[in-house]
C-alpha cells in the first residue's frame, strides 16, 4: 500500500546437525577427557569412601533393628514366664490352703473320735478300732492303686480316677496348657480330694503311654490336659477358660459339687 514500509526479515531454519550435533560434537572434542576423568574420580570416591560409609550405616541400622527385637522377645518371654510363675504360686498357694484345711477337718474328727472313745467301754472301742483299721487299709489301697501299683488295666484305672472325684484333670506337671486349666479352677477354692490331678507323667513311661492311648481310644483325646466334670468330658484348656468366661463353668462345677456331696453324705 502506499506510505507504508514493511522490513524484511530473515527467516532462519532450524538444522539439527549444525544447530546441536556440530556444537556437541565440539565440546566433546575440546573437554570430552576433562569429563571423563571427573566421572571416574567422582566414581572412585564413592567407591573407597561413600559407599562403605553407607552400607555401614546400613548395617548398623539392621543390627539395631535386631538387637530391639531381641529386647522386645526377651521382655515379652520375661512377662510371660512371670506370669506363670504367679499363675503357678497362686495355684500352689491354693492346694495349700486346701491341704491344710483338710488336715485341720481331720484333726478335729480325729480329736472327736477320742473324745468320744473315751467314753465308749472296751469293746467299743476295740471294734472302732478295727473299724478304722479297715479304713485305713481302704485308704492306702486306694493310694496304691492311684500310683499304679496293684495289677489294674488302664482303661479301668482311667475310668476309677474320673469317677474318684467331681472334677478330673488329665494332666502332665510340666505342660503350661495343663497348669491354665488348673488355675481356672483354683479359682473355685474346692477341697483337695474333690479336685483330682492325674499327672501321666509320675505314673511311669510304659504306664503314661497306655493310659494315654485309652485316653484316645474311650475319649478321643491324644493330648493332655482333658478336663472331667461329673465323670464327662468338657474340653480342653482353651475349653474351660471359654467356660468360664461365659459362665458355663460355674454352673457345671457346682451342680457336679452339690451332686457328688450328697452322695458322700
Amino acid at each position: 500500500m502506499d506510505g507504508e514500509v514493511y522490513d524484511e526479515v530473515e527467516i532462519k531454519h532450524f538444522n539439527i546437525y549444525n544447530d546441536v550435533i556440530f556444537p556437541a560434537r565440539l565440546f566433546l572434542l575440546n573437554y570430552g577427557w576433562y569429563m571423563l576423568a571427573a566421572a571416574l574420580l567422582i566414581y572412585q570416591i564413592y567407591v573407597r569412601f561413600i559407599r562403605p560409609r553407607f552400607e555401614q550405616n546400613v548395617q548398623y541400622r539392621a543390627t539395631g533393628a535386631a538387637k530391639k527385637s531381641d529386647d522386645v522377645s526377651d521382655r515379652y518371654r520375661d512377662s510371660v514366664r512371670a506370669a506363670r510363675e504367679r499363675q503357678q504360686a497362686h495355684h500352689d498357694q491354693v492346694a495349700a490352703e486346701a491341704e491344710a484345711e483338710k488336715r485341720r477337718k481331720e484333726e478335729e474328727k480325729l480329736a472327736k473320735l477320742r473324745e468320744e472313745m473315751a467314753k465308749r467301754s472296751v469293746v467299743e472301742n476295740a471294734l472302732l478300732d478295727h473299724k478304722m483299721g479297715e479304713a485305713r487299709r481302704e485308704k492306702e489301697k486306694r493310694e496304691q492303686q492311684a500310683k499304679g501299683d496293684v495289677c489294674e488295666s488302664p482303661a479301668d484305672f482311667l475310668l476309677r480316677m474320673i469317677a474318684s472325684a467331681p472334677i478330673v484333670i488329665v494332666s502332665k506337671s510340666f505342660c503350661p496348657y495343663s497348669r491354665k486349666a488348673k488355675a481356672a479352677f483354683a479359682t473355685y477354692r474346692l477341697p483337695r480330694e474333690e479336685v483330682v490331678y492325674l499327672e501321666l507323667d509320675e505314673l511311669g513311661e510304659a504306664r503314661e503311654k497306655a493310659v494315654q492311648a485309652e485316653l484316645a481310644r474311650l475319649y478321643d483325646r491324644e493330648r493332655v490336659p482333658a478336663v472331667f466334670v461329673a465323670g464327662d468330658f468338657i474340653g480342653d484348656a482353651d475349653a474351660i477358660v471359654a467356660h468360664q468366661r461365659e459362665g458355663i463353668l460355674d454352673v457345671l462345677v457346682k451342680d457336679a459339687v452339690e451332686s457328688w456331696r450328697k452322695r458322700k453324705e
